[in-house]
């Protein structure tokens, strides 16, 4: 193991535990503390926006890997990718304070993105009274008056565990928190307008207590409340940083947003390499590769009525949507003909659908739990026997094995609320267990079971069935539930488990949990992310070999992993700062190659990755402070391609937004999103609230300013012609 995947045992402690209680800070000089009621504006007791999952501490020195020019090989971690509490001299946790560790970090999760939503009925699944009344009505004065609050820094380290018996414990910590409110209509935080009462407060370090109550056998946040307030100060008057003698230059921040000259109005609507889809006030619009007039995409026989959602089929021939009412349509793009529903087919309410792996078959299940399939090329519908509730669906690549999910009404209803927040699985679309099957669409009435998805019997679910990921060929899927991470194959099924989650261990806690991604174009292994108190990083799953860690991908504290498949392997970024390629050499050891871009000094941050051809990788830099003085300043924010051979070409400049400093990190409040076309050939650029800013081609002949023409359109995606 290597030194850094260990944190010392009290930091450990200190941050698991601290971090995921995130609370809210203390409020103004002239506010009470911010746990008890206080005047409009009401003080956050959360998070306001999302916290990076997990939130971890700061990576140290150590675990900045140096790398030099050449390839360096590392055989793969073949130990579990998270530290456990074992790794060092110090006591380990009792399985109760693991318990209380669980439910914190859930509590902070769900308490954050109700802030970020304002949507109060979200703590209902982490809270009681008194505390849930009270931050309840907070959020819903917030929402009232317009105003929020966003959390940019907050670490908490414990100080004690009082219990004061076995369904009660006050939780006493430490946290260093910044925490910014912003006013009614406006981007700036108030300390930085300075007109009225202030209320934000940055790198505050201050005291908390919690009161923990556990009932029917889960904890929850009874009581908490701020032990020492915060002192909050106009920084209009502040001395703006300026240049030292120092090797890291001082960051400039911008307080508006500065957009690129270089961006011009388009006249029209300009000829692009690809269509463009997107939504717009109800309807849904193509902007054609050819240029010219915007098209509105509307089925011949449909009604006029609002387009509500929108797919394009695996091989982009056809295109399907939804209206308010859940009503069906899917046209074929090279006739613009409609091809469901038929005249032999009436159209009906639609609950979900999906298109086959190779785009020829639709399958559909309306309000009744029927599922159905078209063959999109004749109009052939046809009725498939299901069990339940069929949640997840599709057709393998021979169009031969229909798999789905069966869900049985109980896993669809109550027991949701107890499923933990897990990061970018929105919880809707979770259920608490399940059944997999495949159907032989030649003979449909014997269905194949391919396993059950869900807790251990006995247990309550934790984190529910996450679905399934079929494999390239077809042949086999994986799925994970609170018992593990398991393939199986089709039809035969017989499940095999490749990685245990720690539920299965009897611990109801965070560390070392795999969610499946995505499988290899190989189809052999998946790409799994691991989470854990200390930090998150990228495994690799294989039947018949343990779990395997791939090197250098780690993300602590204020980060996130990005990836992308490139021609000879994984493109990977920890954001921030860093960019490998991972790649399997023939004896199944992993390799990395380092990017060669300025890592030590974390000039370019790539995020929003595309692999291009002939091993070239585009890659977004959003650093929203740019150095003052010296000889070597940061880039400003723009699109980056690296070469094979190691040098880095801008190609295009993105907005400089407004970022806040701690410490010596800057951060962007809203990053960007690229929306690249298959090929990488053409961007759309999107802020952090998803309105359109860019498009642009990567060869850099074209930049268009989108501000005025996608004003309010949303879901954008492209398309070949």
């Amino acid at each position: 193991m290597k030194a850094h995947d260990c944190l010392p045992g009290m930091l450990i402690l200190a941050f698991s535990l601290g971090l995921l209680l995130a609370a809210c800070g203390p409020a103004g000089p002239t506010s009470p503390p911010p746990e008890t009621p206080s005047p409009s504006p009401p003080f956050p007791t959360a998070t306001a926006t999302p916290l990076p999952s997990p939130v971890v501490p700061t990576r140290s020195p150590t675990a900045t890997p140096h790398l030099p020019p050449s390839l360096i090989r590392r055989e793969a971690l073949l130990f579990p990718p998270c530290c456990s509490w074992s790794c060092g001299p110090y006591p380990l946790p009792t399985s109760q304070e693991s318990g209380i560790m669980a439910a914190l970090e859930e509590y902070s999760r769900v308490r954050a993105e109700a802030e970020r939503r304002l949507d109060p009925e979200l703590l209902r699944q982490v809270c009681v009274d008194p505390y849930l009344s009270e931050k309840m009505e907070r959020i819903r004065s917030n929402a009232r008056d317009g105003s929020h609050w966003e959390t940019v820094e907050s670490a908490t380290f414990l100080e004690s565990l009082d219990w004061e018996d076995n369904d009660h414990v006050r939780v006493r910590v430490e946290k260093r928190e910044t925490k910014l409110f912003f006013p009614r209509g406006s981007s700036i935080p108030d300390d930085e307008i300075c007109s009225g009462t202030i209320y934000s407060y940055r790198d505050c370090t201050y005291g908390a207590e919690y009161r923990m109550v556990r009932q029917g056998g889960r904890w929850y946040v009874a009581v908490a409340q701020a032990l020492s307030e915060c002192p909050s100060v106009c920084r209009k008057g502040l001395p703006t940083p300026t240049s030292t003698p120092t090797p890291t230059p001082t960051p400039r921040r911008a307080t508006t947003v500065v957009f690129p000259t270089e961006a011009v109005q388009p006249s029209g609507w300009p000829a692009l390499p690809f269509d463009l889809y997107f939504l717009r006030v109800g309807r849904l619009w193509r902007w054609p590769a050819a240029g010219g007039t915007l098209e509105k995409v509307r089925a011949p026989g449909a009604p006029i009525s609002e387009q509500v959602e929108y797919r394009l089929s695996p091989d982009e021939r056809y295109l399907a949507y939804l209206t308010s009412g859940s009503y069906l349509y899917v046209l074929d793009r090279r006739t613009g003909e409609q091809v469901f529903p038929t005249p032999r087919v009436r159209s009906q309410a639609v609950h979900e659908y999906a298109f086959s792996v190779d785009g020829a078959y639709l399958l559909y299940v309306n309000p009744a739990d029927e599922l159905y399939l078209v063959e999109l090329a004749t109009g052939d519908i046809r009725a498939i026997p299901v069990i339940d509730h069929p949640e997840q669906f599709t057709l393998a690549a021979d169009d031969r094995y229909l798999v789905y999910l069966s869900v049985p009404p109980p896993a669809l209803s109550a027991c949701k609320d107890n499923l933990m927040v897990l990061p970018g699985l929105p919880q809707e679309r979770r259920v608490c267990y399940g059944t997999l099957y495949a159907v032989d669409l030649q003979n449909p009435d014997v269905p194949y079971d391919l396993g059950f998805c869900g807790p251990a019997e006995g247990w309550e679910a934790r984190i529910g069935c996450l679905g399934f990921l079929l494999s390239p060929d077809g042949k086999q899927l994986a799925f994970a539930d609170d018992r593990g991470v398991w393939f199986s194959q089709i039809p035969e099924g017989n499940p095999r488990r490749v990685a245990s989650q720690p539920f299965a261990r009897g611990v109801d806690e965070w560390n070392n949990l795999y969610i499946p991604w995505e499988w290899f174009p190989e189809g052999r292994r998946i790409l799994a992310k691991a989470i854990c108190f200390q930090k998150h990083t990228l495994a690799v799953l294989e039947a018949d070999l343990p779990e395997q860690a791939l090197p250098d991908t780690s993300c602590l504290e204020d980060c996130h992993v990005e990836w992308a498949w490139g021609e000879e392997g994984l493109w990977v970024s920890p954001v921030p700062g860093e960019l490998y390629q991972a790649r399997v050499a023939p004896d199944g050891v992993w390799e990395i190659v380092p990017s060669m871009l300025d890592t030590q000094k974390r000039r370019l941050w790539p995020t929003q990755l595309k692999a291009l051809p002939d091993g070239k990788v585009a890659f977004a830099h959003q650093r929203c402070a740019v150095a003052e003085g010296g000889a070597d300043p940061w880039p400003a924010p723009g699109l980056f391609v690296l070469e094979p051979g190691g040098s880095v070409r801008r190609v295009a400049p993105l907005p400089l937004f407004p970022c806040v400093e701690i410490g010596t990190v800057e951060k962007m409040l809203h990053p960007g999103v690229v929306v690249w076309s298959e090929d990488g050939s053409v961007f759309l650029y999107l802020d952090g609230e998803a309105r359109a800013m860019l498009l642009g081609r990567l060869d850099g002949s074209a930049l268009w300013d989108v501000r005025t023409l996608l004003a309010g359109a949303t879901d954008f995606r492209w398309a070949r012609p």
